[in-house]
């Protein structure tokens, strides 16, 4: 999933900008993207950032009314997020020498109150999507995984699920080709992880995209390779 990020001091443009992507998105039905911050604070934005450790298309007011600059945040966006989308917004030209001295590769730069706004917004979604779609293509995601003091990558979209051994400090990891027992704990992996992979017990960590069907009576969820899980009550409504 490719999350958007809008930081934007002016309460009334925020919620503009977050409607025109809202919208977009919703008539977009093929790309699996949504907005999981909008706000004012810039220090908001890299709380989450930090936490989401995921790819982001950031919409960023060059003027905020903040300890820092959209300038400023970008860079530290940078450090997080160093293939991330990033668009500037403001209502001068002025600050463009700014964003190529520092090099943060910008995808666009909107100048606020044109009548092109909306459809520079909606270019820049397609755009950081495409370019996303592309990358995920032929860079799949992996993890790092050691086993009998070797260390290896495994592709993630492999993984079917992972069980935690109960009473031990290791875990089975279930896949397309074998069962891998490996020590680490269920926490430890799952922070790893990209967002595909849901928590849906505490013994359990699994792959959305290898769940076949969810038995809400039983209480378990079907699996490709003729795997099933448990679901805890909790984390019903999440699957």
């Amino acid at each position: 999933m490719l999350y958007i990020y809008i930081c934007e001091d002016q309460k009334k443009q925020l919620e503009s900008l977050k409607s025109v992507i809202e919208k977009y998105l919703f008539r977009q039905k093929d790309m699996d993207m949504k907005i999981v911050c909008a706000t004012s604070d810039p220090d908001k934005v890299l709380e989450v950032v930090q936490e989401k450790k995921n790819t982001g298309l950031y919409f960023l007011d060059i003027d905020l009314k903040s300890h820092m600059t959209g300038i400023d945040l970008a860079c530290k966006i940078r450090q997080y997020d160093p293939r991330g989308f990033i668009v500037f917004l403001t209502a001068h030209h002025e600050h463009m020498p700014s964003i190529l001295h520092f090099k943060l590769e910008a995808m666009d730069y909107i100048i606020k109150g044109t009548e092109t706004v909306k459809a520079q917004i909606q270019a820049c979604i397609q755009d950081a999507w495409n370019k996303y779609t592309i990358y995920r293509t032929q860079h799949k995601e992996q993890i790092l995984i050691r086993k009998n003091n070797s260390n290896f990558y495994l592709d993630t979209d492999k993984i079917i699920f992972v069980e935690a051994i109960k009473n031990t400090h290791k875990i089975n990891i279930y896949t397309t080709e074998s069962v891998l027992e490996c020590y680490m704990t269920l926490k430890e992996i799952s922070e790893k992880m990209p967002d595909t992979f849901i928590r849906c017990h505490n013994s359990f960590l699994v792959n959305r995209n290898h769940i076949i069907k969810l038995d809400k009576s039983k209480h378990i969820i079907s699996l490709t390779n003729g795997y099933s899980c448990d679901v805890s009550l909790r984390m019903m409504k999440n699957i």
